[in-house]
Formats: structure tokens, sequence, C-alpha cells
């Protein structure tokens, strides 16, 4: 799943988390994604260690051993086999290449995405407020070269599921509408 950050990516990958993808030790909820954030701890710190971790500079390029220490890192935690799930950042996509990823590609409108930055302490210590719309603008860009199935943020706060059941038939799984109902947090639901 790739992402510009605060996008409504939690949302979308605890739902598929709901209906049994496999998405390994994640950070629990806190005040910014009350349900959880559904990001693989442990590969997220590798990914960050190995690849760097400046959303402005060059993105990542392909490195053929990454696979064997994610492959690793899931075995540790306790796949053994079935669809799983990576949220990370778009910028970052490159990386998968040898798993042939079906990218999932979550999007929000850009006012949204840098009103929730400033709500929280996500890149304010690294960046100013130009460079983040900068970060966003160019990971919305490259979201947009890619191939991969869209999930709108707002469409599905509204209970419009027609991209996510498409994104799971797309994966060849599975969408129980009602538990994206019932994942979704409907105080959201003012827009």
């Amino acid at each position: 799943m790739l992402t510009t950050g605060r996008s409504g990516s939690s949302m979308f990958a605890g739902i598929f988390h709901h209906h049994g993808v496999f998405t390994g030790r994640n950070q629990a909820g806190d005040k910014f994604n009350e349900k959880g954030h559904f990001e693989n701890l442990d590969i997220k710190i590798r990914m960050k260690n190995r690849f760097g971790f400046d959303l402005l500079g060059s993105f990542p390029e392909y490195d053929p051993d990454w696979s064997s220490q994610v492959n690793t890192i899931l075995h540790q935690q306790g796949y053994r086999g079935g669809p799983w799930l990576m949220k990370t950042g778009a910028l970052y996509y490159n990386i998968w290449q040898d798993y042939r990823p079906k990218f999932l590609k979550v999007r929000r409108n850009i006012d949204s995405i840098l009103a929730s930055y400033q709500g929280t302490f996500y890149l304010k210590s690294k960046y100013t407020p130009e460079e983040i719309e900068k970060i966003i603008r160019r990971q919305m860009d490259l979201l947009h070269t890619l191939p991969g199935c869209w999930l709108d943020y707002e469409l599905a706060l509204k209970g419009d599921f027609s991209q996510l059941e498409d994104a799971f038939i797309w994966c060849g799984l599975s969408f129980d509408p009602g538990i994206a109902d019932s994942f979704i947090d409907t105080t959201l639901r003012h827009f």
C-alpha cells in the first residue's frame, strides 16, 4: 500500500488486516490513529536504515537483497503464507519489485492531508510547511504514474466502498462491507 502519509492509509490497511491479510508487528493506536497504524514496524525500521528517509531526496533504488531481508522479518513475525500487506510511503515503490506487488494507492484531498500534518508532529521537526507540501505533491505525482488500484479516503468515509471492493477483487480477496463499515470511524464522516 503506497501513501503520501496522513492520507487514510491506516484506515485502509486496518480494513485489509481485519479481513485476515497479514500486516505483521504494527504500531499500536495513538491519538493520531486510534485504531492502529497497521504498518509493519520491523520492516519500516529496516527499510529506513537501509534506504534512508530523505523525503526530498532521490527515490530508493531496487536492491536484489531486500526481499530476502523482508522474508526473514515476515517469517520471524509468524507469517506462514497467504496475502500480506506493507504500508509505506510512495517513494519506496521501487524496492518491492521482487514481489510483483499489487500497488494499492491511497489518495486524499491535499488540503485535508496538509491539515492532518498540521495537527501532528510528523515531519514538522525536519521539514518546513512548504517542504511538507512539496513532499506530498511529489508523492501524489508519483502515485499517478504507477500502475495499481486507487483507494479514495473521502469516498470510503462517506460509505462508498466501490473502490475498496474493486481493490479486494483485484487482489484476489473477498470483501465484507460490514467489516469495512464497522472499522471506519463514523465520527469522521463530516466530509
